[in-house]
Order: structure tokens, then C-alpha cells, then sequence
């Protein structure tokens, strides 16, 4: 697990948090559209003066060998190279917005294999950090501070019982304000709160905690959640707004 902080240093009131995963960029089924769209967004608002941040969350490419589950190589229109090219100039524009990502199962295909990390490459050709498998990622400004932990996520998450229920486990590892995990292909949150022990004040305060799964654009029909008759989802993206005024998290979208 590595530890960074966000390079937002504004005294903005709100800052609002993407979440961007699970593009599976090269495969037919990958919608660019939905992803471009809030690419589009993320500039237009900054350039307005309304900070918005990112982290990417793995699974950005495909990555299908000849190895892979399923058809593999044959649901593609691009090859790992070309793909890892695309993503690298798909984000190239809001870079600088971008404070972390992780690998997913599908970069960790070719790294199996091969030994090469491609999530690497592309973090390195961006110039962000890279957390590989796990990361926590501080927000801090206007004292307010926020911790964020990201983590791509495994297993199977059929329903969204179930994907929350390890979503909610990450909490098991490390204490946060934020979870997100992708992987599962759906949108939804949960926020809890806790009581927490103010030794510095004498006193118990009450502490939130949201746990977000990260969504995904990749279409449902004729691909393997079609296959396998599991949910339909709604494509796109969370967005949550972290206040700059008070210790509190909104889910935005």
C-alpha cells in the first residue's frame, strides 16, 4: 500500500472527486463516448476555476492474450501496445488533475506473463503516481483533510449486495475516509458514520465514511455479463464532492 497526496493546493469550497476505471479500452465493446464526455467535463470545470481531481482504478485496457479467460484476443480492435498508446494520449489533456492509479486484473494479465508492468508504463508516461494494487491518497486544503483508499478489487460481485460487502471489508485494512473499488462493473455507495476517539479534545466525535464502487464503459450486450446473465448497469462514473468548509463527502453522481 503507498501513500501520496494530491498536488491540489487551491482554497476552492468544494472539490469534486472522479473516479475512472474499468474502460477496457481495445475490447468491442469499450464505449468511448461515455468516458471522453467526462474527460470534456473535468476540463471545462477546472478551467472555470472548480477543482475537480481524478483517480484512475485499473482495468483501462483490455489486455487480452492468448492466455485470457473467454475469447480473449478476438473480442479486441487494438493490441496491448495500442491500447496503452490510447489510454496515454486519451489522458494526456487532464494529467496534471490526476492524483493516482492502481493496476486491475486485466493489466495484471500481461504482467503475469511477462513481467511488464503496463500500468506502470502508463503512469509513467503521464507522470502520476502509481499505487499499484492498493493506495491511499490525501486531499488537504482549507484545513479539511481527507484520506482516500483505492483498490481495484477481485472476485466475483454477481449482485450489489455483494460487491459493496468488499468494497466495505477494504475498511478491515486501513482507516479512511473513502473507499473505492472498481472491478465490478456497477455504481453505487455507501456511507456509514463512527464514533471516533478526539484524545486531542477530550471527546467522541462523529466520523463518515463513504464506500463507493467505481462503474466501468464497457457495454453490457454480447459481452460476458450478457453471457453470464448478471445485472445490467448504468455506464459512467462517480463523482464525489468533498467539502473545503466542513468535514463532510456527498455522492454527486
Amino acid at each position: 500500500m503507498i501513500y501520496t497526496r494530491s498536488n491540489y493546493r487551491g482554497d476552492a469550497d468544494k472539490l469534486y472527486l472522479h473516479f475512472i476505471g474499468d474502460l477496457h479500452a481495445g475490447h468491442n465493446s469499450y464505449n468511448e463516448s461515455v468516458v471522453k464526455k467526462r474527460i470534456n467535463e473535468i476540463l471545462k470545470h477546472n478551467a472555470e476555476g472548480h477543482p475537480n481531481r481524478v483517480l484512475l482504478m485499473g482495468d483501462m485496457i483490455e489486455a487480452a492474450t492468448k492466455t485470457s479467460v473467454g475469447a480473449g484476443v478476438f473480442e479486441t480492435n487494438k493490441n496491448p501496445q495500442e491500447q496503452v498508446d490510447y489510454i496515454v494520449d486519451l489522458f494526456s489533456p487532464i494529467k496534471q488533475y490526476i492524483d493516482g492509479c492502481v493496476m486491475g486484473n486485466h493489466e495484471y494479465r500481461i504482467y503475469k506473463d511477462t513481467s511488464i508492468d503496463v500500468m506502470r508504463l502508463i503512469a509513467e508516461k503521464l507522470d502520476i503516481p502509481y499505487h499499484v494494487y492498493t493506495g491511499v491518497i490525501n486531499y488537504a486544503w482549507n484545513k479539511q483533510a481527507y484520506t482516500v483508499n483505492i483498490w481495484h478489487g477481485s472476485g466475483g460481485g454477481g449482485t450489489i449486495g455483494n460487491a459493496m460487502n468488499k468494497c466495505v471489508k477494504m475498511a478491515i485494512k486501513v482507516e479512511t475516509d473513502i473507499y473505492a473499488m472498481g472491478h465490478v462493473h456497477k455504481l453505487a455507495y455507501h456511507s456509514r458514520i463512527l464514533k471516533h476517539v478526539d484524545t486531542r479534545n477530550n471527546k467522541l466525535i462523529n466520523r463518515q465514511q463513504m464506500f463507493v464502487l467505481t462503474g466501468s464503459a464497457l457495454d453490457y450486450d454480447e459481452n460476458y455479463p450478457d453471457m453470464k446473465n448478471l445485472d445490467l448497469s448504468q455506464l459512467g462514473f462517480p463523482i464525489l464532492k468533498l467539502s473545503g468548509k466542513e468535514k463532510k463527502v456527498t455522492y454527486y453522481e
